[in-house]
């Protein structure tokens, strides 16, 4: 049977700043957004069959960030249960892919990620989106919020890229209890106090958070007999099962 895995979106930071008596402008306060729900499954030799799972599974979103530093809450993870035997592969791999699982290796340092924002920022101006559709701005300031200085958090452009960039998934479930994640949840954008300098001391802008992984899953149950039926052709073995 074939399935549709989604993690759930990661909530978005928020953009707020400290008020208080006698404070007008206080510095940002907003929190980060809260990170999405995981899927995975997870062997529960009661299962005898994949009727328990559905063909859309999809993890709960975190909340968005608030205000006073208060981060918002993570998704709840869905956690299916699955019959002993269970096969599970990608049904529509990444094509960029190709190699195995053991050849793909996360790059290091400063410059790759700096080349890799260029590339996602390339990627968007070719869907028609721009460096804006990343942030949450400020109430009437989304034409005053200058953006192309802003550095995105290293953290942010690492887990974007292993998001997209997933491993092949292929697992063979055959102890009870044993799990198998299959798709990532979001992470939850940074909140307006993460992007304060030595330039920008009232950011008006904070992160969205990611979406989660979606994957279309194979699921394969392998069969054991606990009785097996040995004859010669013809002997009677379909009657006798039949009886």
């Amino acid at each position: 049977m074939r399935c549709t895995a989604v993690g759930g979106a990661g909530g978005s930071g928020c953009v707020c700043f400290f008020r208080d008596t006698f404070v007008a402008r206080g510095p940002p306060n907003g929190g980060n957004g809260g990170g999405g729900g995981n899927v995975w499954f997870e062997v529960d030799e009661n299962e005898t069959s994949l009727n328990c799972v559905k063909q859309q599974l999809k993890a709960r979103p975190g909340t968005n960030g608030q205000g006073k530093s208060m981060h918002g809450s993570s998704g709840k993870d869905l956690i299916v249960k699955v019959p002993k035997g269970t096969i599970v592969r990608e049904a529509l791999p990444n094509p960029l892919l190709a190699k195995s699982s053991n050849d793909i290796e996360l790059p290091n340092g400063t410059g790759f990620l700096d080349t890799l924002e260029k590339d996602m920022l390339q990627d968007m101006r070719e869907r028609g989106q721009d460096k804006n559709s990343w942030f949450v701005h400020y109430p009437r300031w989304e034409d005053r919020n200058d953006l192309t200085k802003v550095l995105v958090p290293q953290e942010f452009k690492a887990f974007k890229w292993e998001l997209e960039n997933p491993e092949p998934l292929r697992f063979d479930l055959t102890e009870h209890g044993q799990r198998a994640l299959v798709a990532r949840g979001g992470l939850g954008g940074f909140g307006n106090p993460h992007f304060i300098s030595s330039t920008e001391r009232q950011p008006h802008y904070a992160l969205r958070g990611l979406a989660g992984q979606r994957r279309v899953l194979e699921l394969e149950l392998k069969t054991l007999a606990d009785v097996g039926l040995v004859g010669m052709p013809n002997a009677g073995k379909s009657t006798f099962l039949g009886a």
